[in-house]
Formats: C-alpha cells, sequence, structure tokens
C-alpha cells in the first residue's frame, strides 16, 4: 500500500496478533510526551467516528512498556475504531500532550465512508 505523502510512516501502527492488539513500538513514541510507565484509558464521553482517543490516566489499562504501547483490541476499541483493521495512524495532537489518538489507516486514506 502507498502512503499519501502528509502521512509519516513513523506515526504507523500495526495489529499484533501475536499481542492480540494495536501495537506502537517505543521508538515510534515521541519521546518529550511518553514515557515507560505512562499509563492511557479511553477518552469518556464524545468521540470522533472511525477515532480511538485515549487519554494519559494514572489508572489507565494501556501501559507503555521498554517495547511500546499496545492497545488490546476489545469490542469497545474495534466499536470506536468502526471495525476491524490491521493498520493505524496515530497522533499526538499539539493542542492536548496528553491526548493520543488511533485511526485506521483505510480512513485516513479514503476519507470516512459515511
Amino acid at each position: 500500500m502507498t502512503l499519501p505523502q502528509n502521512i509519516p510512516t513513523a506515526s504507523m501502527a500495526l495489529y499484533d496478533p501475536d499481542r492480540k492488539g494495536i501495537f506502537i513500538p517505543r521508538e515510534q513514541l515521541p519521546a518529550q510526551r511518553v514515557a515507560v510507565g505512562d499509563r492511557y484509558s479511553v477518552r469518556p464521553g464524545r468521540q470522533e467516528f472511525f477515532t480511538l482517543t485515549l487519554t494519559r490516566d494514572p489508572r489507565g489499562e494501556f501501559i507503555v512498556d521498554r517495547q511500546g504501547l499496545l492497545i488490546r483490541r476489545t469490542r469497545r476499541v474495534d466499536l470506536y475504531l468502526g471495525g476491524i483493521f490491521d493498520e493505524f495512524v496515530f497522533e499526538f495532537p499539539e493542542d492536548r500532550p496528553d491526548i493520543l489518538k488511533v485511526r485506521p489507516l483505510d480512513i485516513v486514506i479514503n476519507g470516512s465512508p459515511l
């Protein structure tokens, strides 16, 4: 698959079947925003379509370890993402350093099917 120029490969995440989740390697996480031991949880409230929004939370279920961040695939995660996908794009919005957004690559490239 050819990536559009506005999507850097450093912001890519893949589904890891061995770990049963979306895995973002530590090398791809910005060191100034994410540290080993940080925890994230699904942001409560309204969500964007086809976007999993995680927020830093001291009791969060997703933990950054020495290898990276693993987002376990659950029904809730798949519901926010709009289905089951294998390739993802993630970003840290400039205005909210405590937020991590994950979107399916197909949706980013082709636009929302709605």
